[in-house]
């Protein structure tokens, strides 16, 4: 999509509404690829829109219970998707973006997102040779997000084993 496009969908703040729709159980595997993308977009830095906005959009998705939902908002259903074969990129970039969530709830999306799976899966791809050396990227990517300055989540990177392959990563090929 264009950027106009993208800058509208994420100034309307319809979060609660795509997430909504996301949540419904209702959508075909194409679509969840496609509402998935968008959900990234919500959270992405993007030229005129606000950290406000910003913000609003990442807290809607993180906290977002659909009818019937405990705990955990989007972000189980965002994880799951990690495995999805077409949507795990989108997937895997939401929730980079989302663990960057601004206006001091970076801690709690970091810790909500790690509390949903998302760290033995991108640990998973990152052992996992025959994964695209681009999913691995995205991989290290959003673990380097949950990561970030947050010694909890940074402790469950580490024991989940990450850090041999994202040395490895680094080296010469």
């Amino acid at each position: 999509t264009d950027l106009p496009s993208k800058r509208a969908v994420a100034n309307a703040q319809c979060a609660e509404h795509i997430m909504a729709v996301f949540l419904s159980g209702q959508l075909s595997s194409v679509a969840q690829e496609h509402a998935v993308t968008i959900i990234s977009r919500l959270a992405s830095e993007l030229p005129h829109v606000s950290a406000e906005v910003r913000a609003q959009n990442a807290a809607e998705i993180i906290r977002h219970r659909g009818e019937g939902e405990e705990a955990g908002g989007g972000l189980p259903v965002i994880v799951g998707l990690l495995g999805h074969e077409t949507a795990r990129k989108h997937a895997a970039l939401a929730l980079a973006l989302l663990a960057l969530a601004p206006e001091g709830a970076v801690r709690d999306a970091q810790q909500e997102i790690a509390e949903a799976g998302a760290v033995d899966t991108l640990v998973g791809w990152l052992v996992d040779d025959a994964k695209p050396k681009e999913e691995r990227t995205m991989a290290a990517r959003a673990l380097a997000s949950l990561g970030q300055s947050n010694p909890d989540t940074q402790s469950e990177i580490v024991e989940a084993g990450a850090v041999a392959p994202l040395v490895a990563m680094m080296a010469p090929a």
